[in-house]
């Protein structure tokens, strides 16, 4: 998402002929056209390119480190979630925790104080 923005803010900048360059003093620039500032604008536009370009390739590499992560971890559990599929809870309770709750109460209800109706 972050390469997608900056990507598209140096497009904008590209589109337009405007950017916004950066001083460096707590994110005070000035607006730079094509034609007036030709050095600052380029450096500007090119810094939301190469921002983009770097922020995408750290994202594919994340996702390829995080794939190989979750298969290597996935390895070593493999027989401990084999064996919790073989064994369902049920298997594994006495038979009276077993049932369902609705099992235990009455099929009829009673009153709670029989002499009043």
């Amino acid at each position: 998402m972050v390469s997608l923005f900056l990507a598209y803010r140096g497009l904008g900048n590209e589109l337009s002929g405007k950017a916004f360059y950066n001083t460096g003093a707590r994110g005070r620039g000035e607006i730079v056209t094509r034609e007036e500032a030709p050095a600052k604008f380029r450096q500007a536009t090119n810094l939301l390119w190469a921002s983009s370009i770097f922020s995408l390739t750290v994202s594919v590499i994340s996702i390829i480190f995080y794939r190989k992560i979750d298969d290597n971890l996935a390895e070593p559990f493999k027989g401990a979630l084999d064996f919790h599929r073989i064994c369902s809870c049920k298997t594994l309770l006495p038979p009276v925790l077993s049932r369902p709750i609705s099992s235990f109460l009455p099929s009829h209800p009673t009153p709670i104080n029989p002499g009043i109706h």
